[in-house]
Order: structure tokens, then sequence, then C-alpha cells
């Protein structure tokens, strides 16, 4: 379980039922992600742990399997195509009466929410902000709200140093995998004095694979430039690697997950010499991978440490030109699966407005004309026009807009009206403002999430009016859809906007619907995005009807959280310690972690500590202590979901908790 694989029972907290919790909860935390169709990797064979399987949801349906290579879309509505095709890897799923296994609809809007929510959530911001506007409250009718007096209720340094001492204690223990993942990332999370390290190398020895990869990845979410040799050595699969893992090599997602902490640590720090070194390393990797036709995620991995890197100077001109090199390469060389992570990794090194920002954008603008390209390179290209172009670059804004018009890849059409919002601009404004009204039913949730981060990207401050324009035709869209998923879109973006006149409309909604957990809780989340302090009694009651829906119970918790609820919290870490399925226990580790009330750590310690309790519930107290004592305000690993390509996926990113995005 992977301390509990954090992003997600995703399915549980980010999905819908059909895409449950997988079977091999890892990290701590949930899968939240798709995998995808992938080419057969050019290593041969699974890159997989190799340390036995999770714990299993009780009663509970697997993960979403993805369909096998080369399997024909259908037809899932409104012009989206659902992939099909046989279970992969022994795994089973639902299948209809006629004997064909039907996997999810990978183009979903919710899953690029999932990945991309935590710059618009800002969670921690809404909940130790020392006051801010709010609906609900006295005074709100005589202007944009009334400051609410908060009760600070963050964790202080103390409560960091008890969290750090008892999660220490629990891995000098016998404690199980689950326990020791959960430890190992809380601690790196909490612990801030740097004496962490050789916690973490002590793990690098075991047995198990899971604690292995843990431990690699512990050492960079901590930030600790100590680390960085030993994770080189590990990347590399040294002599001096392989002592610290006491094998006759580094398994794969060992260094993969090594090169993962590398860009988590490179990501943080200002040192030069260390990018430089980190950079020397990636590159190296990449080429002998590509030379002797490595496993994906050896490349993979290598280019999203590249994409953290930040450079500065000479370490930036050599970074974009190794990866503009490495993009031209034929798939003779390099897969095009693989070869499409160096497009955002290279939008990433570069800024927006730059001459070579600009130059790089015209290059990506002519992969969309190439229709011999596949769809992860358009799909990648895409993203990296959102991050790096500018609204005068016309000739990029008219391929973003011809593809999200006619392009073939549905996906990267989904993600081309998000990039047209990202780049912003009155053409692009009225082009998407154009198109909700009249593209197929299926795009629209992706065009008014366009206009969303539009709008978002425009306000000056949080508190600058909203677009009422984008918010009036998004809330007119919601109104008329009858189809509830596409609803939730339309209420996620109004949230985003921060069109508060949508506000009794999402909320009357929500409680029409509140026995479909996916929608309704979407709708939630919406109504705090709004800041709607008057949903709060309705968002409890509905939480309280959600002891066995995980889904919705997960959104509930945040939307409370982002109206500055002062009680949920408690009432969450009363919860944890009944007996619940995995994805219950997610959802309340989850949700204790993104509020992060100190007042929760002395029960969850007594929780972790407890040895009469089953190992599950301790280890999902250790990862709830780990994200409320996490120092950073925003989750470690937003900085690479963000604008990642999660189609173009290799094992070790994301994909039934088990990859590095998948871990709380």
């Amino acid at each position: 379980m992977r301390g509990i694989s954090i992003l997600a029972v995703a399915s549980s907290l980010l999905l819908s039922p059909s895409a449950a919790v997988s079977s091999n909860m890892v990290h701590g935390g949930v899968y939240r992600g798709p995998e995808d169709t992938v080419p057969p990797n050019p290593g041969g064979g699974s890159t997989g742990r190799g340390g036995g399987s999770g714990p299993t949801t009780p009663n509970g349906p697997n993960g979403p399997t993805p369909p096998t290579p080369g399997t024909t879309p259908s037809t899932g509505g409104a012009g989206i195509p659902t992939p099909t095709g046989g279970p992969r890897g022994g795994r089973g799923r639902p299948t209809t009466s006629g004997g064909v296994g039907l996997g999810p609809n990978l183009a979903q809007w919710q899953y690029w929410w999932e990945f991309n929510r935590d710059r618009f959530l800002r969670l921690k911001d809404a909940l130790y902000a020392p006051g801010r506007p709010t609906t609900g409250t006295v005074g709100f009718a005589h202007g944009r709200g009334s400051f609410e007096t908060k009760v600070n209720l963050a964790p202080g340094t103390k409560d960091r140093e008890r969290i750090a001492d008892t999660l220490i204690k629990l891995l000098d223990g016998d404690p199980t995998r689950d326990i020791v993942s959960s430890a190992l990332i809380g601690l790196a999370k909490v612990d801030g004095s740097g004496k962490s390290l050789p916690v973490f190398e002590r793990f690098l020895a075991e047995a198990d694979q899971e604690k292995r990869e843990t431990a690699a990845i512990a050492m960079g979410i901590s930030g600790d430039l100590g680390a960085v040799p030993k994770l080189l050595d590990l990347a590399r699969d040294t002599k001096k690697g392989r002592q610290l893992v006491k094998r006759a090599e580094v398994d794969t997602r060992t260094r993969a997950f090594a090169c993962y902490g590398l860009g988590l640590i490179c990501q943080k720090t200002a040192n030069l010499r260390v990018k430089r070194e980190v950079f020397a390393a990636m590159r190296d990797m990449i080429q002998t991978g590509v030379a002797h036709h490595a496993r994906r995620d050896l490349i993979v991995a290598p280019l999203q440490a590249i994409r953290l890197l930040r450079p500065a100077g000479e370490l930036t001109d050599e970074a974009v030109a190794f990866l503009t090199e490495f993009m031209e390469l034929p798939d003779s060389k390099v897969y095009a699966h693989v070869r499409s992570h160096a497009y955002v990794a290279l939008a990433k090194l570069l800024k927006r407005g730059d001459a070579k920002a600009a130059t790089v954008a015209k290059v990506m603008a002519k992969k969309l004309e190439d229709r011999k390209q596949k769809q992860w390179i358009h799909q990648s290209a895409i993203l990296a026009l959102g991050c790096i172009a500018t609204p005068d670059q016309t000739e990029v804004t008219d391929a973003l807009k011809w593809y999200f018009t006619s392009g073939k890849d549905p996906q990267a059409r989904g993600f081309a009206a998000i990039a047209l919002g990202q780049i912003g601009g009155n053409n692009n404004r009225s082009f998407l403002l154009q198109r909700i009204r009249h593209c197929k039913q299926g795009y629209r949730p992706w065009v008014a999430l366009g206009l969303a981060v539009l709008a978002h990207d425009s306000r000056a401050d949080d508190y600058a009016e909203a677009d009422g324009v984008i918010g009036e035709t998004i809330l007119e869209e919601f109104r008329k859809t009858k189809v509830q998923m596409r609803a939730a879109a339309m209420a996620i973006a109004l949230g985003i906007v921060g069109y508060k006149d949508a506000a009794w409309d999402i909320m009357d909604r929500m409680l029409a619907i509140k026995h479909q957990s996916e929608p309704a809780g979407y709708m939630a989340v919406a109504l705090g995005l709004l800041r709607e302090g008057r949903a709060r009694e309705q968002i409890q009651a509905v939480l309280d009807g959600a002891t066995r829906r995980p889904e919705l119970l997960g959104k509930c918790a945040v939307a409370l959280g982002l109206l500055g609820d002062k009680d949920v919290a408690v009432t969450l870490a009363q919860r944890i310690r009944e007996p619940h399925t995995v994805a219950v226990y997610s959802a309340l580790a989850r949700g204790l972690g993104y509020i992060g009330d100190r007042r929760t750590v002395r029960p969850l310690i007594e929780m972790a500590t407890d040895t009469k309790l089953k190992q599950l519930p301790r280890a999902f107290a250790a990862a709830a202590l780990g994200l409320i004592g996490d120092t950073e305000p925003m989750p470690w690993n937003a900085p690479l979901s963000v604008d990642n390509n999660y189609r173009a996926n290799v094992e070790t990113l994301t994909g039934a908790g088990a990859g590095v995005l998948d871990i709380l």
C-alpha cells in the first residue's frame, strides 16, 4: 500500500465508482489517474514491484484496467471515444452482457481536474489565512462579504516535532509495509532538521521493493541536499548504489523513484552546482536508455527530473538544447509515448514571453499540423503550448483552435481548450465563449474549464470581480444540461471563475442529486471554491450521510475545509478510528490532511501507536499525520502533476496507486 498511495483512492476520492480502488493500494494513497494504451515496453516485461500486493478493498471492484494495445475505441457519447479491450495483467473488470470489457473513458474532464486542482484549491491558504471575505456572515449584504476572524489551527513547530518523533518510533519498531511507507513519506514532509536521512537510507536495503522505492522518494521529498549523492548512485545503478540496496543491481522502480526524488530536490534548491550535477546524470541516463532500449520508466523518470530543474543561465541553454534534440528523435530510436514527455519538460524550463519560448512554441505548433504524429505528441505539445505561448502568437493560437475544432485525438482536443484558457487574451476568450454553445456536448466541460482558467488567471487577486460574461455563460450551460457529470464540470468551472451568483443553483442541484456521489461531491467542492458560507450546513448534512461513500466523503471534507469549517476535522478524526474499507480510510486520511487541523494531531498519534488496532487504520493515521505536518503550501507532488500528460503514462508515474503521483 505505499503508505496508502495518496492521490487517490482516486477513484474513491476522485473518480467514479467504476474507477474504484485498486487492489494494490500503494504508498499510502489512492489511484487518481488513468493507465493508458501504451506500446509494449521496449525493455520487455513489467517493471512491477515484485514485493507482493497491498491490501485489497473488501467487496469492492478493482481499479480501472487500461485497454490493451491495438484495441479500437468505441464512441462513448457526444463524440468522445471510450477505449475498449480486454483486461491487462490478469486483472478483471466489469463487462457487458456480450462479454466485451469496457474501460473508463480516459478523456473525461475529471482526470485533468484531479491532476491540476491544487493550484485552484489552495486549501492551506483558505484554512490558515488570518481572515477572508465569506458569504453567510454578518455584513455580507453590505458588500463582498465580511472578514471572519480565523482561529489559527495550523500545526506549529512543536506539533511537527511530535509527529516526527512518532513516525520515527513507528519505523524503529517492526512495522508492516503499509506503516513503513506511510511513516517514511510523512517523515519526509515533516522533519526539517535533516536528521532523517539515515532513517531513509536504512530502508533502502529492505527486501521489500515498495519499502526501497518509498525510501528513495522520501529522500527527495525531504529536500535534503545531503541525499543527492546517494540518489545519484541509486539512479545510475553504481557500485555504491548497489551497496545501498545490498543487491546485485538497483531495480528499475527504485532507480526511477530516485530520479523523481532528485527532481524534487532541484525544484526546491537554488544550488546551481547540484542542478548541473543532476542534469548531467539525467541526460546520461536518457542517452544510455535510448541507446540500449531501456525500460520506459528509466527514460521518462529522468525527463520528469529535468522538468523540475529550474535551471539558470548556461544550464538552461544546455537543457533546452538537449530536450529539443531528444524531441526530434524518430520512433525507431525512442517511441513517441516516451518522447512526448520531453515537450512539457521543455516548456517548464522556459518563461512565457521569452524569445526562446516563442521559438519553441512555433515548433510545437507545427507538430499539431502533422497528422502522422502519434496522439501522445499532440497531447503533450498542446499542454506545453498552454505553458509558454502568448496571446499575440496568432499562428500558435490558430493551431490550437484548429485542433480543438478538427483534430484527430479527443483528449488532445480537450487539452486544447484548456491551453487556450491558459494562454488567455481577448481572441481566445471570444473563441471559447462561442464554442461552448456550438461544440459537441461532450467537449463543453473542457471549454467551460478553459474559460474558467482564463478568467481565474486574469483576476488581479482573489477579491477581484469575477468575469461576469464568462460566469453567466457557464451558468447557462449548467442550468441546461441534464447530464449530471457535465453539470459537475460546469460547477467546478464556476467555482474557479469565482462567480458567486451561481451558488444557489449549484447548492439546489447538489441537494437534489446527493445520492449520486461523484457529481454531488464536485458540486460541494464548487461551493467551497466560491466560499459560499451559507452552504456549510447543507454540505455537512451530505457529509453525514456519506459514511460508506468515500468519493463523496472526501469531496465534502475538502469543501468544508475551503469554507473554514472548524469542526469537520474533529469529526473525521473520530470516524477514522472506526472499521472501514480501504477507500473510506483513504478518504478520511486525505480529508484530515487537507484540512490540517492541529487539534487532530494528538488523537491521530494515539491511533498510529495503538498496537491493539489493525495495521491498516494505523497506517492511514500515519499518512494523515504526514499530511497535517507538511510544511509546504501545496502537496509535494503537485509540481509533477500539474500540466503533466497523464495519458502518456508509465508505471512509476501514475496508475493503480503504484506511481509517484499516487502517493499521499
